[in-house]
């Protein structure tokens, strides 16, 4: 028996990345012994208000030094409602329907707004992300939830 191997064609997937040039690097004063203190950040870059004041609500609010903040603590901080993204998974037949950071972040090209991704809140402001840093946070990563600022 004579088989012949037909050739491998690759097939690759259109990926969609992140919008190019919509970053701002910023640590809107950050306290040099804080850390986890991605909430403070993202509230202070957001409402313009300082990190001492934004500190300040988030430790009224429940937040630790130190430590982590959950949504809850950031919704009674800063008095607005959490806007939830799509919903998570119940099953094969109904899918994650939450979008990307990335996908978030190229809807809203304008607004203001706190971004909830795993793990992680950053600000957005007129589609320009407001944060420490570029890899803190995967773009695929989901978006729980975000809270409009007002101008």
């Amino acid at each position: 028996m004579n088989h012949k191997l037909s050739p491998v064609v690759a097939v690759t997937k259109k990926r969609k990345s992140p919008p190019e040039g919509r970053f701002s690097q910023t640590d809107a004063g950050r306290f040099s012994w804080e850390r986890n203190d991605c909430s403070v950040r993202a509230m202070a870059a957001a409402t313009g208000r300082s990190y001492e004041s934004c500190h300040v609500a988030l430790k009224d609010a429940g937040r630790e030094n130190l430590g982590g903040c959950r949504a809850a603590v950031l919704t009674q901080a800063m008095g607005l409602p959490f806007v939830t993204t799509g919903r998570e998974a119940q099953s094969r037949a109904f899918p994650d329907t939450r979008p990307t950071a990335a996908k978030f972040i190229r809807e809203h090209a304008t607004g203001i707004y706190i971004v909830f991704v795993t793990g992680h809140f950053f600000a957005l402001v007129n589609g320009v992300q407001l944060d420490m840093g570029e890899g803190l946070y995967k773009p695929r990563s989901r978006c729980w939830g975000f809270w409009q600022i007002s101008a």
